[in-house]
C-alpha cells in the first residue's frame, strides 16, 4: 500500500501530486516555481523547502511525464540547474524510466532518480508522521468521549435511555477513537518514530478484528480520511448527545 492508490494521469497531475504529498510531509511546496540561479531564471516543476531540518535545506524536483526513457541529456541539464542554484537535493521523478548510464551519472551526487512508486516510498514515513499529528489533533475530542471516566458529569444528569445510548456510541467509535491516536502507534511500534511496517501491522489487524468496520483500504489517503471523517461523525453524534444536558 502506498500514500496514493491512482498514478498521475498527465504531467501537470504528476508536479500536483508532488507538491501535495510534500507539503503533507512537513515541506513547504510550490508548483511551478521560478528561481534566480547565477545563469539566469529558470522554471523548477516543484520547489521545497524542509524547514523541519537544521539548517533549513531546499529540495528541487523535475517531474517528467514521459513515455520514452529519461536521457542523460535531461540528467546533466537539472543537475547544473541544481548547482547554479545551491539547492541541498534534487529529485527526477519519472512515468516510465532513464536511459541506460542515468544511474552512473548521478553516481556520488545529491540528484535522486525516481518512479513515481520510489517517490512516495521515500517519503512514506515522514508523510505518516505529518498525517497521524493532524489526526491525533482531529480524534482528540473523540478519544475523552469514549472514556467513561470523563463523562461523569453526564452520568449524573443522564436518562438512563441516554447512558445506553452513549454505550452504544462508545462501541461504535471506540475502534476509531484508538486509533486516532498517536501514541497507540508510537506504542505498538515501542519508538517515538513512526515506522511503515507497524502502521501496516495495526491496518492488518484493525481489518481483521474489524475494529474498523471496514475491509479493506486502498491507500494511506484512504485509511487516514477514514479516520478524520469518523472521527469528526462520531464527534456530532456524542455532542447532539451532550447538548441535552449543557
Amino acid at each position: 500500500m502506498r500514500i496514493l492508490e491512482s498514478h498521475p494521469s498527465d504531467w501537470k497531475d504528476l508536479e500536483v501530486k508532488v507538491g501535495k504529498i510534500l507539503n503533507a510531509s512537513g515541506f513547504i511546496a510550490t508548483v511551478n516555481k521560478q528561481i534566480k540561479t547565477v545563469r539566469g531564471r529558470v522554471n523548477v516543476d516543484v520547489y521545497a523547502e524542509d524547514v523541519k531540518s537544521i539548517p533549513k535545506s531546499i529540495n528541487l524536483f523535475e517531474c517528467k511525464y514521459w513515455s520514452a526513457d529519461i536521457p542523460q541529456a535531461v540528467i546533466h541539464s537539472f543537475r547544473t540547474v541544481l548547482n547554479d542554484f545551491g539547492a541541498n537535493s534534487g529529485f527526477i521523478i519519472v512515468k516510465n524510466g532513464f536511459q541506460s548510464g542515468a544511474y552512473d551519472a548521478v553516481k556520488n551526487t545529491n540528484v535522486h532518480l525516481l518512479s513515481w512508486n520510489e517517490f512516495q516510498d521515500v517519503f512514506i514515513e515522514r508523510w505518516l508522521e505529518c498525517t497521524l499529528d493532524i489526526l491525533n489533533e482531529i480524534g482528540l475530542p473523540l478519544r475523552e468521549y469514549t472514556d467513561p471516566l470523563d463523562m461523569d458529569k453526564f452520568y449524573e444528569k443522564a436518562s438512563d435511555d441516554d447512558k445506553e445510548i452513549y454505550k452504544n456510541l462508545c462501541v461504535k467509535y471506540v475502534g476509531v477513537a484508538l486509533y486516532s491516536s498517536k501514541f497507540f502507534y508510537q506504542f505498538q511500534s515501542g519508538v517515538m518514530q513512526i515506522k511503515k511496517e507497524q502502521v501496516d501491522q495495526l491496518i492488518d489487524k484493525a481489518i481483521k478484528e474489524k475494529l474498523l468496520g471496514i475491509t479493506r483500504f486502498h491507500s494511506y489517503s484512504d485509511y487516514f480520511e477514514f479516520l478524520q471523517a469518523n472521527c469528526l461523525e462520531g464527534m456530532r453524534e456524542f455532542e447532539l448527545l451532550f447538548e441535552k444536558y449543557n
